[in-house]
């Protein structure tokens, strides 16, 4: 399909208790999967992510697009902000579209979403380098304390974003390409934002605890898509 950085295109392949701390040491690593129901070359990617949901070393993400609705199922994870936020990868990264399915790792590089051997590459490298950043998480009653510390000592530029996801959804897909299609999607991410801004300091901060998530991201990441710094995941269930 023609795409735009508007609507983009469809590639035709086929933690914790209350009151304790995350675990210290290299974090997670960030993979974010751009994906669709309506997409019919994204269920090789979203069985992939299934198996990249049960790694420790690896923070997996799902955020379907909503620009694939048109084509006649509409996707009820699909959000604008997932939408705009893989653009805004696409515009740091000089593309001049986006499509599903996509995956960016740590916000500095892009791939196929089912290219299974060059996103594991990716991530292996992204796991031998240091991060510029820590973070430490923990969760007090219904609040989630945030604490962010430079791990490189240099002066750092980040926002502080917040993301929550279900971690198993099913649906029954009854119209669009991937009619008939029982699909089971993994860390579905189900709300985004920012909660502060970073400038190298140690830093604290507080967010309430979103309702119906099982799991909440904290991502130091440079602005406009720029690369992730550090992310931490808090369990809530």
């Amino acid at each position: 399909m023609a795409a735009t950085m508007k609507h983009g295109f469809c590639l035709a392949i086929g933690l914790l208790a209350s009151g304790a701390a995350a675990e210290p040491g290299r974090g997670a690593v960030l993979v974010e999967l751009f994906t669709s129901q309506g997409c019919s070359s994204c269920p090789p990617a979203d069985l992939f992510l299934h198996e990249l949901a049960d790694r420790r070393d690896v923070i997996a993400l799902s955020l379907h697009v909503d620009y694939w609705d048109y084509l006649g199922w509409k996707d009820r994870f699909g959000s604008p902000a997932h939408s705009d936020r893989q653009r805004a990868y696409a515009a740091a990264m000089k593309d001049r579209m986006v499509y599903t399915p996509q995956i960016v790792v740590e916000g500095r590089e892009r791939l196929v979403g089912s290219q299974v051997d060059a996103v594991l590459s990716a991530i292996e490298t992204r796991l031998a380098e240091p991060e510029d950043a820590q973070i430490v998480l923990t969760l007090d009653g219904d609040t989630i304390v945030v604490e962010v510390s430079s791990a490189s000592g240099r002066p750092e530029a980040a926002l502080v974003l917040m993301a929550w996801y279900t971690e198993s959804e099913r649906v029954s897909i009854a119209a669009g390409e991937n009619a008939g299609r029982e699909a089971v999607y993994r860390n579905v991410v189900r709300g985004w934002k920012t909660i502060g801004n970073w400038s190298g300091e140690t830093t604290r901060l507080e967010a309430p605890a979103p309702k119906d998530a099982d799991a909440v991201v904290v991502i130091l990441q440079r602005p406009d898509g720029g690369p992730v710094l550090c992310s931490k995941r808090i369990d809530l269930r």
